[in-house]
């Protein structure tokens, strides 16, 4: 069962307390010139994926994704992106 994080000392700027932090890699890949997406353009697609999730307190987390895209298909060269993500999520 996935529970929330809950930090030893919660985020608090009079107290000290840093929270807690979560590092996360993720790699993934696709192949859209396999059946039955079989087309000219369909290419593959590596992903890899660096995170950074900083849990404040129970219900709320700011969390950063660098992504790294390597693609390539058969009427054009190999394609490259980079990708700099932020979000900040209160759950209550």
């Amino acid at each position: 069962m996935w529970t929330r994080v809950k930090p030893a000392n919660n985020f608090s700027l009079k107290n000290g307390g840093w929270g807690a932090w979560e590092i996360a890699l993720r790699y993934s890949y696709m192949d859209l010139t396999d059946t039955p997406v079989l087309t000219a353009t369909g290419g593959k697609l590596d992903d890899y994926t660096l995170g950074l999730n900083w849990h404040l307190n129970p219900n709320t987390r700011v969390m950063w994704n660098y992504v790294h895209s390597e693609s390539s298909d058969a009427t054009s060269s190999d394609q490259d992106a980079d990708v700099i993500q932020m979000r900040i999520q209160f759950d209550f």
